[in-house]
């Protein structure tokens, strides 16, 4: 498997954080309907936490306004990370906030990534780890 189209007027946005003993960082890349990279960004993180990466990718997202136009789907490679999407009860309290800003967002799904379809947003969070600072580009 590898990485797969969003549907007919979607975006995507392919998401990845990932730690070593005591870095972390995240990365990610955003892709229209057509496959073409719109937006990619590669970031380290104070905190270990999921969000990282689901946050840098909606302020991206957002900032470039296509939240007026075009829904998103977020691919997450973590079970864990996907199972805190989907499902309420397994949400860690201290996230809490978090997650009510994520459910605010009309225009936005999840879903998880198939086996080696995140492979670019993963690269780009191993970079983030050596990263002094957070890279975002778009166009």
């Amino acid at each position: 498997m590898s990485w797969r189209f969003p549907p007919r007027g979607w975006l995507k946005f392919n998401v990845c954080g990932v730690v070593f003993k005591d870095k972390a960082g995240g990365g990610g890349v955003l892709r229209d309907e057509d496959g073409v990279a719109r937006a990619l960004f590669s970031s380290p993180s104070e905190v270990k936490d999921a969000e990282l990466s689901i946050g840098v990718a909606l302020e991206l997202y957002e900032g470039m306004g296509w939240a007026t136009c075009c829904p998103l789907f977020i691919e997450v490679g973590s079970n864990e990370v996907f199972k805190w999407l989907s499902e309420i009860e397994s949400r860690l309290g201290k996230l809490h906030y978090f997650f009510a800003e994520i459910e605010r967002r009309s225009y936005l799904s999840f879903r998880k990534a198939e086996h080696m379809g995140n492979e670019m947003a993963f690269a780009l969070a191993i970079v983030g780890v050596k990263r002094s600072d957070t890279f975002k580009a778009w166009w």
